[in-house]
Formats: structure tokens, C-alpha cells, sequence
């Protein structure tokens, strides 16, 4: 490996995938953006390490899943859990009967001005 002008050994980045050389006063990596990366990939694998020992301490989480009857319908449908108690289709149901419910209507005045004529609401 040649060596530098003062004659001490040309050291490489530690980062793997970087070839770059390492500058005078630095002592690892050749830049602070490879100094982050490396950084981010040892927390990263710490992150995973402790995860997979606490998933093996830890007991299996309960299923809540279960077959439950609409509060509305009272039909049985496959619930994600106890705080889903109202079927998909009454559920969608209710979310079409509020946004009706919350649609404005303008006066019918307003309309004819422009040249629209509207039938009266029965």
C-alpha cells in the first residue's frame, strides 16, 4: 500500500462499500456523512437484536379476532376485536347517511338567478 508524503500508511474508510481514503484528522470513516451512515446501520442492528430477545421473552400477544354480532343488524361478521362491534356494510351505511346529513343546501333563490330551474324536495 503506498504510503502519504509524511510517510504514514493510507488508511480507507471503515464504511462498507466506501473506498475513499481517510483524511489527515479523521480517524475512521473519511466524511461525517459516512460516519452517520455507519451509525445508523449499528443502531439499526441494535434495534434488532433487542427486539428479537424481547420476542423471545415475551409471551404471544392475544387474538382478538373473533365472530361478533352488529350492534345494528345483528348479523354475525368476522370483528377485529372487541372495539369493532358494527358489520362492514352498516358501518359503510352509516358513513353514506352522515355525509348527507352533512351536505348544505342552498336556497332554491340562489339557483334560479343563474338560470337554473329546481324541482322542490318532496
Amino acid at each position: 500500500m503506498p504510503g502519504r508524503t509524511d510517510g504514514s500508511e493510507v488508511r480507507r474508510c471503515s464504511l462498507e462499500g466506501c473506498e475513499n481514503e481517510v483524511p489527515m484528522g479523521r480517524r475512521k470513516y473519511c466524511s461525517e456523512k459516512c460516519a452517520q451512515a455507519a451509525n445508523s446501520r449499528m443502531s439499526a442492528r441494535r434495534n434488532r437484536k433487542r427486539l428479537m430477545a424481547l420476542s423471545r421473552e415475551r409471551p404471544p400477544q392475544h387474538d382478538y379476532r373473533a365472530r361478533r354480532s352488529c350492534l345494528v343488524c345483528d348479523e354475525h361478521f368476522d370483528s377485529e376485536g372487541p372495539w369493532n362491534r358494527i358489520c362492514p356494510r352498516c358501518s359503510e351505511n352509516q358513513r353514506h347517511r352522515a355525509a348527507m346529513i352533512q351536505r348544505v343546501r342552498l336556497p332554491d333563490h340562489l339557483f334560479t338567478r343563474s338560470g337554473f330551474q329546481i324541482q322542490p324536495a318532496s
